[in-house]
């Protein structure tokens, strides 16, 4: 008889879970059997720690860098960010919703911890950089199955000096944040593929949602997903038998994508299409009017060497800078752009033959590329090229290193050799993020070095200029201006400028040549008219300034600062009503601005109204804490109130804030004389005399001291 037949003992299915021990035994990290064992029992635990230790190496030198650039228009002045229950307004609860929230809700809690101290927000940028490659290491390790692809890849993102533009400039924000959320996206999708949980389908569209609210790149996150179910025809999503040729069987997977996961698809591209319409159409915060060079195909022609320059500074990141010089392409026939096109064409062919036997490399390469795709012109934008497009990018780049590194780590001879190539490679990255982050430190350093590697680069100087001014360099600014016109004869932005530096340094006669010549050249152009009527006040010739300021208004009803400088021109007129209808107009567009409250408080001193002067020196207080005058003005407000108590009060808590203050201590002994309290009275008289600036000032308190000092007294 047969034998009889016996089952075999069924076995564990698979687990789907990427295992760090499929090829990892080898894995180069440390010859010490203790610590790789503690890599392969945690990686995700090592690789978090191997990035912070990282990330706070290669950016400690940043955390001591001032605000620069847009940091002072989103933060330092921005009212919103310096109250938590301004958070509904930002998203748009109570109203039209700032252009990017995220960030700015980013902001306000950075604001509750360190105020407007700049480390804070520093730290904030390093901690979200750390976890955005984090979620690299994630996404990598997920893709490849490799813990060694993962390492490297997140090793190559945080190090990659091309990061500093988003990371040691504060207002780069934007780019970590829609990095993060984005990745975290694509990480649930790749979960919900393996077990198509519906919790993975709410965290890929919450994920979504908080990268849109960062910047607009995160729109091209259902491209993506999209694109790696075409190439990677794996797991329960897809159909498992081979359809047929290339193109068919691709218009086969895409159809049966769509039809099995179409509530995903279907959401995820009309949330894309409608912030689309809305950031590109409705809103179009761009200042740039019309396609680069006036026409579809210079503009085009101009981006397809502008990608070609993004893959040179990702593979080759030398003479990296804030504001590159970039010729437009007038034709096709130029050589750089012919080349540049031929190269691209090469690029896009390779991508398509690695589809068959490579794919995760041609999925590398079309994310780079469809990531670049929102700052590519298709709408375009005032912003022609900049380094902090390629921080989501550089995935792309980042995980292709982490793919082909990782490979010959496994033999012995190529292992050793390639880890020293590596290590080489990190010391090189993190050498030029160091030296980057301290072109960031303040803007006199970073627009002097844009101007000296890109000289033609009229923002770089306008900035630069405008530096100067901040740091009363009046003259160097002036001569700048100067030089500046010699090559943009009509650029009204330069004169504007020009006029400015003449006004700070007190030439009127021509700052104001200055100012209508700039608005000769753009009749409409709000901060040639802002400035000349801040001119016109100075001048004393306020007729003139409540003018300049009316046209500004009537073509830009929402600057609140024209309202406040209106405000002051009819204070100026001695019409102290109209003065309190535009500060107040002013303080309903920024009620966070402690100028506008101090300015309607001394109106409301003006009329007479003491509790209505006091309220809104309080307001002030509200908004900064450490208001000298407001303190200083309360206190006088009650001393001719007679309220004596409370003008100590107020006096005391101004010499906390200036304690060099030879007014508040006269002030202050003045009222405690009247209270009674002599011997304080006395002491801060004493106080006074160091800081009274004149000789007769002196005297008369040594006077005064002397009386309280006699016996009949």
């Amino acid at each position: 008889m047969p034998k009889k037949r016996t089952n075999p003992t069924p076995t564990s299915p698979k687990v789907t879970e990427p295992s760090i021990r499929q090829g990892s035994e080898r894995f180069v990290l440390s010859s010490w059997g203790g610590l790789r064992r503690i890599v392969i029992s945690y990686p995700k635990i090592v690789a978090l720690i191997v990035l912070c230790l990282a990330g706070i190496f290669l950016y400690f030198n940043s955390i001591h860098n001032e605000f620069v650039f847009d940091d002072n228009l989103l933060i330092v002045k921005n009212f919103r960010i310096q109250d938590l229950k301004n958070i509904p307004r930002i998203l748009g609860v109570t109203g039209r919703h700032s252009y990017r929230p995220l960030r700015e809700i980013s902001y306000t809690l950075d604001y509750q911890f360190t105020g407007l101290n700049p480390v804070g927000y520093h730290l904030s940028n390093i901690l979200y950089h750390i976890l955005t490659s984090f979620c690299v290491f994630l996404v990598a390790f997920r893709l490849s199955k490799d813990i060694k692809v993962g390492f490297i890849a997140g090793l190559l993102f945080m190090a990659h000096p091309i990061q500093t533009e988003s990371v040691a400039y504060i207002s780069g924000r934007r780019d970590i944040l829609t990095a993060l959320f984005y990745l975290m996206g694509f990480y649930f999708f790749l979960r919900y593929r393996e077990s198509l949980s519906k919790k993975y389908l709410f965290l890929i569209f919450c994920s979504y949602y908080l990268s849109l609210l960062s910047k607009e790149m995160g729109v091209t996150l259902p491209a993506v997903i999209l694109l790696y179910d075409l190439i990677e025809p794996v797991g329960p999503v897809l159909h498992p038998e081979n359809p047929g040729p290339f193109l068919k069987g691709l218009l086969f997977r895409l159809k049966t994508i769509l039809k099995r996961n179409w509530p995903l698809y279907l959401g995820l591209f009309l949330v894309a299409v409608l912030f689309t319409i809305d950031k590109a159409v409705v809103r179009n915060p761009s200042r740039q009017e019309g396609f680069y060079g006036g026409s579809a195909s210079t503009n085009f022609l101009t981006v397809f060497r502008i990608w070609v320059f993004y893959i040179k500074v990702l593979m080759l990141p030398l003479s990296l800078n804030a504001g590159h010089s970039f010729s437009l392409s007038k034709s096709i026939l130029e050589p750089r752009t012919y080349l540049s096109i031929a190269l691209l064409l090469a690029i896009f062919l390779s991508l398509i033959l690695l589809l068959k036997n490579k794919k995760i490399y041609s999925f590398c390469g079309f994310w780079f590329f469809l990531t670049l795709l929102p700052v590519s012109h298709i709408f375009p934008h005032h912003e022609l090229l900049a380094e902090h497009y390629l921080y989501l990018p550089a995935f792309g780049f980042c995980l292709a290193g982490g793919l082909l590194f990782s490979s010959p780590l496994q033999r012995k001879r190529a292992g050793l050799l390639l880890s020293g190539f590596l290590i080489a490679l990190f010391v090189f990255y993190g050498y030029q993020t160091i030296q980057r982050n301290r072109i960031w430190s303040n803007d006199s350093t970073l627009w002097t070095d844009t101007v000296q590697k890109s000289p033609d680069n009229v923002r770089a100087h306008l900035n630069l200029i405008a530096a100067y001014n901040r740091l009363g360099l009046y003259d160097q600014a002036i001569s700048g201006s100067m030089a500046l016109l010699k090559k943009e004869p009509k650029n009204d932005e330069i004169y504007t400028k020009l006029g400015v530096s003449y006004m700070l340094k007190g030439k009127y006669d021509q700052a104001l040549e200055n100012f209508k010549t700039a608005i000769q050249i753009k009749s409409r152009n709000p901060m040639a008219y802002n400035n000349l009527g801040v001119l016109y006040i100075k001048r004393k010739e306020f007729d003139q300034a409540i003018e300049a300021f009316q046209k500004v208004l009537a073509s830009f009803p929402f600057y609140a600062d024209a309202y406040h400088n209106l405000a002051e021109a009819y204070a100026g007129k001695g019409l102290i009503d109209q003065a309190i209808e535009e500060e107040k107009k002013a303080l309903r567009l920024n009620p966070m601005a402690s100028e506008y409250h101090f300015n309607l408080a001394r109106y409301y001193e003006n009329k007479g109204l003491a509790e209505e002067a006091i309220r809104e020196w309080r307001e002030a207080l509200k908004v900064d804490p450490r208001f000298f005058e407001a303190y200083y003005e309360i206190g006088m407000i009650y001393s001719k109130m007679e309220n004596h108590v409370e003008a100590i009060h107020a006096f005391e808590k101004a010499i906390q804030i200036g304690p060099r203050s030879g007014k508040a201590y006269f002030m202050l002994g003045i009222n405690q004389v009247k209270t009674g309290e002599t011997k304080k009275a006395i002491q801060n008289l004493e106080k006074a005399l160091p800081f009274v600036p004149s000789e007769a000032e002196r005297e008369k308190i040594r006077g005064f001291l002397g009386r309280l000092r006699s016996p009949s007294k």
